[in-house]
């Protein structure tokens, strides 16, 4: 199973038009920071209730999470 979690839409928004332009804006910044800071945050939660959960290394969707069975 593989779970995501995402921005809010303004925020996705201004990053993708930000990077479109060549420009490294805050939004774009921000965008970065948030997502990875959410995986992490993501990973530990779900690896505190059990569940096995790692970055899924996929370049299509590179803020992935794989989860697998809960420990026993």
């Amino acid at each position: 199973m593989f779970v995501t979690w995402h921005t809010s839409e303004s925020l996705r928004d201004e990053a993708v038009a930000s990077k479109l332009s060549g420009e490294e804006s805050p939004s774009l910044e921000y965008f970065r920071s948030l997502t990875k800071i959410m995986q992490s945050a993501m990973i530990e939660v779900l690896r505190a209730a059990g569940w096995h959960a790692c970055d899924a290394a996929n370049d299509m969707n590179p803020y992935a999470i794989r989860v697998e069975d809960r420990e026993k």
